[in-house]
């Protein structure tokens, strides 16, 4: 793990926060 696994790891919560609340309310 390099000095950007954090930066990939914020990227890809991001883009699972926004995922899940896309899903969320299309539910």
């Amino acid at each position: 793990m390099g000095p950007w696994s954090n930066k990939a790891k914020t990227n890809k919560g991001m883009y699972s926060n926004r995922l899940f609340h896309r899903t969320a309310k299309n539910n």
